[in-house]
């Protein structure tokens, strides 16, 4: 009976043959370093930072769009490049308005200091006709408190400021609009004969 024997040979074999084999030892898996957790950061929109449209093309250099840059000309022959660069507006109405803070990014290209007023002659007009004039003083309250973090500042453009040739600064305008959301447009005249403007937002979107 040969596969009897077979079988028999094959069950010695394994007797004789001594320890089983070991397992395959376990790996245990290294702990990994800790990684420092993420800096916290801002998620989405600033809710005083309004919206506004892209700069688009216009077709008269003396009209344009928040955040893109205009010629507005002064008394002595100077010529000022000027950037609206962004705006923010308080959330809670006071008196029946917000307060909209308009950043401006002014640039002396001209061959000659300026020294002056640059919102003394600067209006607000939205598209129901209504006019609004710059806050003279305005409080905390009509800024937006962190503006370093957008890279621009508060500094009250109705008073007096010195823009050197080669030269630029940064500061904002203030209005209280009465309403809701809707455009308007910023004119700058300050040579009493060019009028420069740029459309904004009034409101958040």
């Amino acid at each position: 009976m040969p596969l009897v024997l077979a079988a028999a040979f094959a069950l010695a074999a394994c007797e004789a043959g001594g320890e089983e084999p070991s397992p395959t030892p376990s790996i245990t898996p290294t702990a990994l370093a800790s990684e420092p957790a993420p800096s916290p950061t801002v998620i989405g929109q600033d809710p005083l930072v309004t919206w506004s449209p892209e700069p688009k093309a216009v077709g008269e250099r003396g009209e344009g769009w928040l955040g893109e840059r205009l010629l507005v000309t002064a008394p002595g022959d100077v010529h000022l490049h000027v950037e609206p660069v962004s705006t923010s507006m308080t959330l809670g109405f006071e008196g029946g308005a917000r307060s909209l803070a308009i950043w401006i990014e002014i640039e002396n290209a001209g061959d000659a200091d300026w020294n002056g007023v640059f919102g003394a002659q600067v209006t607000l007009t939205d598209e129901l006709g209504n006019t609004y004039l710059p806050v003279a003083s305005p409080t905390p309250g009509d800024l937006h408190p962190d503006p370093d973090r957008y890279g621009f500042t508060n500094r009250n453009l109705m008073r007096p400021v010195a823009v050197p040739t080669g030269e630029r600064t940064q500061g904002v305008l203030v209005f209280r609009p009465t309403l809701g959301n809707r455009t308007a447009r910023l004119h700058v005249t300050l040579d009493g004969q060019r009028t420069t403007s740029w459309v904004v937002n009034i409101g958040q979107l």
